[in-house]
């Protein structure tokens, strides 16, 4: 570690209120505090009230901001004065926390010169569409958002639109010694039950998405194997429906409520099982609480809370809100002691080796580290031009095509060179050049006055991005967008972008400070290459579905001429296109826009070349002398691309396209060296049952003209992300109309 990575570095937490310890947020902050490790300190601020600071019970300097709501005419500018002061107090980093922090602090740490990082922890109960929508923009702002699990992280991603790259995970962590205190003797006495009692508990305050009723409901159906069995509830707010439910069923006298605040834990440690009935969660800091206290957990399969319980191992998970489930999981712990023992003995070894206070501040500061190092590193030594005759281009078409991933046939010189060939569309290509001169990688676009897009978009290329060499993407996106600017580009319209690839993250880099629109356009699924490929059908159709697509093929066999065509290369290909564009024609009501002028000039161009290079893939179903249906693609490094299909209407073989599909992913995915087939963008109905995953695709509209904020100032930034969505979504709602 060098010496300018041991200097002192100052974190501001923001959080949108501080009422105490015992809230989950709150708690895991104060737990960050306390074992946040050199060299790292912390203040807090609150947003808003924060009446626990004046109990000085943090050990750090804490402050309440009172930030004005955003109907009020001086919000902005309450913003502004708290990115101010944020800035003199020369922070390194802002981490916020809440729906508030993670809406504004992106735009106030903008403001304030410094990077921040906000937290996701829970599945967005909070998230209103009209919040959403400021989020996801507001989101461009955040160097990182960290959440607290693997289900959270991930509908960030889907939900909030945040590249992956820019979303990680850390679990909540607590401290061991908290839970190094005696059992609540004489609980039991307490609550008027007998010594012998079984006790099974549930922390949560009563709220409708917590579900308390299903445990009495559980209650009500264990049966008299199990013993004497009664339930409480730890928790805050109005009980009144968990009691009143209870009492309907006839448990009444074994339900029981308490509020114990921070005691919770010397009540925990009374219990047999601990519980969780909730149809959302984070990371439930609840069930950490029950595995540090050695009890079996018995928790609905939500959020995060499969990341924590290990089936059979130290509990049972069930689906949220089926009771009779529920039930079953109690009476297989309530009814063997010595299972249960096990269960909770391993759920606090793996609490200790996993869910610690320590290691929870430990990799939250080291994000820390590396969001701050990101943001002040250094240019790398490159070379950058923008050409603009294909003339210039051809020289280099080995290098590129040599920089290509197996996702990335759409971005191949042959595709560009052959759409410029046949277009009116001028080139505008950022080739990036290492120090040695050698390629480092570029990106593709075609010009149109002062605006750039990926060449032939009207053609349907998908998993669009830069093309550079390994592990250099980043440098080259940030290069390329920063020559477009330099070279007077006003708009860049790119469709299709990949979901995780460098130009995301290069819009997404607070750094690079550029202003754009996105929205999720649409998915592309695929197939990817399994056991073998009765497994795959296997998990995907019934076995009745699976002897239909047999009987189909018997049947079409036994058809005057049945045969299954591959089209690869050579003399195959010539015709490949009126074949094509006919059937395809003919399998629509209406004119195909496949088949206009342009597509087929570039496709009677294209497929000669991909015939040569062997990268064309076609397959043809036929049978008495005519083609019942075609798939037209492409293979490229182990992937094969389903590019457009059609089949002939009226035929007497049963859907015939999907028993070319059938025979095209048997033969040509599982029966060669292919790895993964692609459906491409369009999520209908055969694609997702086909489908292994799914990537989503992005389009993107880049104003090359001006910084995202500092240049129009703080409140025009806000003013224009906001204009600029109503206007992109009024225009894709009269696309959808037409």
């Amino acid at each position: 570690m060098s010496a300018g990575d041991k200097e002192a570095r100052r974190v501001l937490l923001l959080i949108d209120e501080y009422q105490g310890e015992d809230g989950g947020t709150e708690g895991q902050v104060a737990t960050l505090i306390r074992h946040m490790p050199a060299p790292w300190t912390a203040e807090l601020w609150a947003l808003r009230n924060a009446p626990y600071f004046e109990t000085g019970g943090l050990p750090c300097p804490t402050r309440v901001v009172k930030l004005r709501s955003v109907k009020n005419p001086l919000f902005l500018a309450s913003l502004r004065g708290l990115a101010d002061d944020i800035r003199k107090a020369e922070f390194d980093l802002v981490h916020a926390f809440m729906a508030d922090g993670a809406i504004w602090g992106p735009l106030i740490a903008e403001r304030a010169g410094v990077p921040v990082i906000t937290s996701r922890r829970d599945l967005g109960y909070w998230q209103t569409p009209r919040k959403l929508d400021v989020l996801r923009m507001t989101n461009r702002g955040a160097d990182l958002v960290l959440a607290n699990a693997q289900a959270v992280a991930e509908r960030t991603v889907e939900v909030e639109w945040v590249p992956p790259a820019k979303v990680a995970v850390v679990a909540n962590g607590h401290d061991p010694a908290r839970f190094d205190v005696p059992a609540r003797e004489g609980l039991r006495a307490e609550l008027g039950v007998e010594r012998t009692a079984r006790l099974v508990g549930l922390v949560a305050n009563f709220r409708p998405l917590k579900r308390q009723a299903d445990l009495v409901e559980a209650l009500a159906k264990l049966g008299e194997e199990v013993g004497d069995v009664h339930a409480l509830f730890l928790g805050e707010y109005d009980d009144a429906e968990v009691r009143e439910r209870a009492a309907t069923l006839g448990v009444g006298e074994r339900v029981h409520v308490l509020r114990p605040g921070k005691a919770v834990v010397p009540i925990l440690k009374e219990l047999d099982v601990g519980v969780l009935c909730s149809e959302s969660e984070g990371l439930s800091n609840a069930i950490l609480e029950y595995m540090a206290c050695g009890l079996p957990v018995v928790a609905s399969a939500v959020g995060g809370t499969p990341d924590l319980v290990v089936p059979g191992e130290t509990g049972y998970l069930y689906p949220a809100g089926d009771v009779d489930a529920l039930t079953e999981a109690l009476g297989t712990v309530l009814g063997d002691a010595a299972h249960a023992a096990a269960l909770g003995q391993a759920g606090r070894a793996r609490f200790d080796d996993t869910y610690t206070a320590t290691r929870m501040a430990a990799d939250t500061t080291a994000h820390y580290a590396r969001v701050v190092a990101a943001r002040r590193r250094t240019t790398p030594d490159v070379s950058v031009e923008v050409v603009d005759t294909l003339d210039a281009l051809y020289p280099i078409g080995m290098a590129w095509d040599a920089l290509l991933t197996d996702e990335q046939f759409f971005l191949t010189p042959t595709w560009a060179f052959t759409w410029f060939q046949v277009s009116e569309e001028t080139p505008c290509v950022v080739i990036v050049r290492d120090a040695d001169g050698e390629l480092l990688g570029l990106l593709p676009l075609a010009r149109d006055g002062r605006t750039v897009r990926f060449p032939g978009r009207e053609l349907g290329a998908d998993h669009l991005d830069v093309v550079a060499r390994e592990g250099h993407a980043d440098t080259v996106a940030r290069a390329a967008l920063a020559a477009l600017r330099e070279a007077g580009v006003r708009h860049a319209e790119l469709h299709h972008v990949t979901e995780d690839g460098a130009l995301r993250r290069a819009l997404h880099d607070p750094a690079l400070g550029l202003a754009f629109t996105e929205y999720q356009s649409t998915v592309a699924h695929y197939a990817a290459r399994e056991a073998d490929f009765d497994a795959y059908l296997q998990a995907r159709y019934s076995r009745g579905a699976r002897n239909r697509f047999r009987r189909n093929l018997k049947r079409f066999e036994k058809r005057e001429g049945a045969a299954v065509e591959v089209i690869t290369s050579g003399d195959a290909a010539a015709g490949l296109l009126d074949r094509v564009f006919g059937i395809h024609g003919a399998s629509l009501e209406e004119a195909s826009t496949f088949a206009t002028d342009t597509q087929r000039a570039f496709h009677e161009r294209l497929i000669p070349y991909l015939a040569q290079e062997g990268r064309l893939f076609a397959t043809v179903l036929r049978a008495e002398g005519k083609d019942l249906a075609v798939e037209y693609g492409f293979r490229f490094q182990g992937r094969l691309y389903g590019y457009q299909s059609g089949m002939a209407p009226d035929d007497e073989t049963p859907s015939p396209g999907t028993l070319l599909l059938y025979l095209t992913l048997r033969d040509q995915l599982f029966g060669t060296d292919a790895q993964v087939y692609d459906f491409l963008d369009g999520d209908e109905a055969y694609k997702s049952r086909w489908r292994s995953g799914t990537r989503r695709l992005y389009d993107v509209e880049v104003d090359l003209r001006r910084d995202r904020g500092g240049m129009r100032g703080f409140g025009a930034a806000l003013k224009t992300l906001v204009k600029e969505e109503l206007k992109r979504r009024v225009r894709r709602g009269a696309s959808e109309a037409e």
